[in-house]
């Protein structure tokens, strides 16, 4: 799923037509979904993950989820992926600047790292990282770059520091416009019957 929203979203860059929908969330709750997701893929590899929390980040702002989750879920599977050992760590902090507080997101891990002269294209369209050999790329090309619009279309930016052979650090900046909790919306409807037609019983499991 992720992966075919990166390749919408490189059609929409392209037409220059990429959108945000913002909306009023709990900060600390969507931390606390990607945390979830997180454990879950650095299990799969028996990577340790870990997060850290700074600031007051239970708080409502308006912020687009979709997407900023699609920005966090590239970072943390690029982790997870150039990760053979050792850890993936997920640092999230509220600052406070002139112009408002700010989110930063931090994803390291001590994974194969990023050779310097790498550093500068690591965003470009297309590029593909080599593995530890040096001599298959590695991924489709498009998740940082999308990644890297999307973080520019919510007014913020990104940044990395790597070093060859012990990991690598992707910094993420977002402005946070904050805003009251919105309303509880209740609906007393009458019972309903649903057919659910599915070939495949665990797509029909999860769906029930």
């Amino acid at each position: 799923g992720n992966i075919f929203n990166d390749i919408i979203d490189l059609d929409k860059i392209d037409r220059e037509q990429l959108d945000i929908a913002t909306d009023s969330i709990n900060v600390s709750d969507f931390i606390n979904d990607v945390v979830n997701f997180a454990g879950l893929i650095a299990e799969q590899k028996e990577l340790e993950f870990s997060v850290e929390r700074n600031g007051t980040l239970d708080v409502y702002a308006l912020l687009d989820p979709t997407r900023l989750r699609q920005v966090v879920w590239n970072l943390i599977n690029n982790a997870v992926k150039f990760t053979q050992h050792g850890e993936v760590k997920l640092t999230c902090s509220r600052e406070e600047r002139n112009d408002g507080p700010w989110l930063e997101l931090k994803i390291s891990d001590t994974g194969q790292g990023i050779p310097e002269d790498q550093l500068s294209r690591i965003f470009d369209m297309y590029y593909k990282a080599p593995d530890l050999s040096g001599k298959n790329a590695i991924g489709s090309g498009i998740g940082l770059a999308v990644t890297k619009a999307l973080v520019s279309a919510m007014k913020g930016t990104i940044s990395v520091t790597s070093t060859e052979g012990e990991g690598s650090c992707f910094t993420v900046h977002i402005p946070l416009s904050l805003c009251v909790a919105p309303t509880e919306q209740s609906y007393a409807g009458r019972g309903l019957y649903i057919l659910l037609v599915e070939d495949v019983p665990l797509n029909a499991e999860i769906a029930t």
